[in-house]
């Protein structure tokens, strides 16, 4: 049986019950998370820009208007952040991203408060991540696609999209630095143990 969702009804629980779901996909016009445009049936709807070379700072704008939308800033020693302008669906707000998107000990992924309520990110073999319910660890109802590079979204996400979007982009770099970081550790060691044979 498939169930509409009212905008003003839709919540956390309430996603798992449509079946089946319409998706959309965003395409990203590369795989970068930093740089990119991210498009929806072909018409350009957000431009993520980095600047500075460290990535601390990247926002997703609004291809058409222009505006910015949200802004991640990444810190080492100041907590990092997540801004919402005005302009995006929620209002405004400024948050620190660990407690926003924060470590989920149950699910070993990470959590997001939205305003329609909490979801969880997970690692997944076949599509990297996948965005599920809180509740509903075994619905997805966003996740990655890799070719070509872009994010799968159901019926029912339109209305939390750009927070969507914001958390993948920032799990999807992290993941990626950790495995440049555990490689190049590797490739040290490798090297190392090597140089010790003709010692």
């Amino acid at each position: 049986m498939t169930t509409v969702l009212a905008d003003q009804e839709f919540n956390a629980s309430q996603i798992t019950l449509v079946s089946p779901e319409p998706t959309t996909t965003l395409i990203f016009s590369s795989p970068s998370t930093l740089n990119t445009t991210l498009s929806l049936h072909g018409v350009p709807l957000y431009k993520l820009s980095t600047v500075d070379a460290a990535a601390e700072r990247t926002t997703i704008s609004h291809s058409q208007t222009g505006d910015v939308l949200v802004t991640i800033r990444r810190r080492d020693v100041l907590p990092s952040t997540v801004v919402f302008s005005e302009k995006s669906q929620g209002g405004e707000r400024k948050l620190k991203l660990k407690e926003w998107l924060r470590e989920d000990v149950g699910s070993e992924g990470w959590r997001i408060d939205t305003p329609v309520g909490e979801f969880v990110w997970r690692t997944d073999e076949e599509v990297r991540l996948a965005l599920c319910p809180a509740d509903n660890l075994s619905h997805p109802i966003a996740w990655a696609t890799g070719d070509p590079f872009g994010l799968v979204l159901t019926r029912g996400t339109e209305q939390f999209r750009e927070e969507i979007v914001a958390s993948f982009i920032i799990l999807e770099h992290r993941m990626r630095m950790e495995a440049k970081y555990a490689y190049l550790k590797e490739r040290r060691f490798y090297r190392a143990k090597i140089a010790t044979k003709f010692v």
